[in-house]
């Protein structure tokens, strides 16, 4: 997949090019499902991948399905969302039609909190725990 570097800021590089100047690379992917297919179970993942979230859930929907107890900590961006051409609160329907609950991380705190979609729309980045539903 092309991969778009930005000249200013490293730590949010992506998929998805913030601007025409942005350096460009081609990089190897892999989905989690094919990645992973040799672990009895997965207990955590971690995903802060600038607004392709919702590749990396699709590409990891077997994975979760044979993980009773998987925990995925996320990050959610409207606005990185939006620029891979992904809608936030479609992305949010899906995520809830794979069985998934949704808290938020306070980043004061750590503790959880229950959020709306609508919320979190608002909200510029949060890293947010999904687990599955009894």
């Amino acid at each position: 997949m092309d991969f778009a570097i930005y000249a200013n800021i490293s730590g949010h590089n992506s998929f998805y090019a913030a601007d025409a100047n942005d350096r460009r690379i081609k990089v190897k992917t892999i989905c989690l499902d094919h990645h992973l297919s040799h672990l009895t179970h997965v207990d955590v993942v971690k995903i802060d991948v600038e607004g392709a979230e919702p590749l990396v859930l699709k590409g990891m929907q077997k994975t979760i399905q044979k993980n009773i107890s998987i925990k995925i900590i996320m990050e959610f961006g409207p606005t990185n969302l939006e620029r891979g051409g992904h809608d936030p609160l479609e992305f949010l329907n899906t995520i809830h039609k794979m069985g998934l609950d949704i808290s938020m991380i306070s980043e004061e705190t750590g503790e959880l909190r229950k959020i709306s979609d609508k919320e979190l729309c608002a909200m510029y980045s949060v890293n947010l725990l999904l687990t599955k539903l009894p």
